[in-house]
Parts: C-alpha cells; structure tokens; sequence
C-alpha cells in the first residue's frame, strides 16, 4: 500500500448521494456546512488525522494520481511536499503535523494558501513522472447536457471540491510529544 494510515474523503454537497460510492477502507466525514468552503472541508478531514505525523491532501478532482506517486513523496523530509510534473506543482500535498495545526487554527475566512504561501521557504517540490499530479479534471470535463451542466455544479465539483486524505504515522509517538 501506498498509505500507512487511514484514507479520509470528506463530503459536502449532496453527501447522502455521494456516501455510498466511498471504497471499502475509506472513512467517510461530512462537512456539515460546506457552503463555508474548501478549507472547511480541509479541516474537517484533518481532524480525523490527528494521530498521522504527516497528511496527504488533494480535491477529488484529481483522480489519475498514482498510488507510486504517493508512495515516493511520503518519506521526503519537509514541512510541505508538493509533486511537480514537467515543471508544474500539483497534487496530492503532503503536509507535516506543525502545518495541519496551522490548518486546523485558521479561521473560516482564511484560505488553505494563507499557510502555505507564509510557509514557501519550507516548499520541497518533488519532480514525479505522473501526469496525475497535474491532470484536474475540471480542466478537461465539458458537459454535454444541460443535466450534465446542472450535475457538475451541484455536486460541487468546482464550487466545493470534495477532499480526499491520505495519512500515515512513521512513528507509534503519542501527537502531543512531537
């Protein structure tokens, strides 16, 4: 497996209807007012990761990201950890406990970036031979259909990315004594 640690998807919209598509092994959390939007749904996820010493996070919108992909950035030293492809930052994001706790912290006006911008001198970018990391497929998706234009918005694709999470522990160490 890629992952050490428990896989989160944290649904907003219409998560009734989306609950049931969740694999098996998959913790599902329901961000209760997703309308606040995408660091809501961020922190409702990393809540559920308080045990991991490092988190994995990316939109759902960027499903071709391969599982090698994970496993190659996440024994990278650094607080943040961004795949590239050909020369552009993608997804999944892998951050440390210190940088989660500044996530959780934020209030519901701030945006994930507020951190990640403050924290740029602590970048490592990964070079990564997957087109994955950089494939959104908000970028490619073009609705047929006036029911395939109302579906896409509705769920939220663009207006309330659902967030996936991949954690892992390296350590069996207690949260509060790292």
């Amino acid at each position: 497996s890629c992952c050490d640690g428990p896989v989160v998807a944290v649904l907003g919209f219409h998560a009734d209807a989306l609950r049931g598509a969740a694999p098996a092994g998959v913790t599902v959390v329901v961000n209760a007012d997703p309308a606040r939007g995408m660091l809501s749904s961020l922190q409702c996820g990393l809540a559920e990761t308080l045990a991991a010493d490092n988190v994995f996070f990316t939109p759902v919108d960027f499903p071709a990201i391969q599982p090698d992909t994970i496993a190659s950035l996440k024994d990278v030293a650094g607080a943040i950890v961004i795949p590239r492809f050909k020369g552009e930052r993608g997804h999944p994001v892998r951050i440390s406990a210190g940088v989660r706790a500044e996530l959780l912290a934020l209030p519901p006006t701030a945006r994930t970036h507020d951190v990640i911008r403050a924290r740029v001198a602590e970048h490592v970018y990964v070079d990564i031979d997957d087109p994955g990391v950089t494939f959104d497929v908000d970028d490619f998706v073009q609705p047929t259909s006036k029911i395939a234009a109302d579906t896409k918005v509705n769920i939220g694709i663009k207006k309330q990315p659902v967030i996936v999470f991949a954690s892992y522990r390296k350590s069996n160490q207690s949260p509060d004594k790292r």
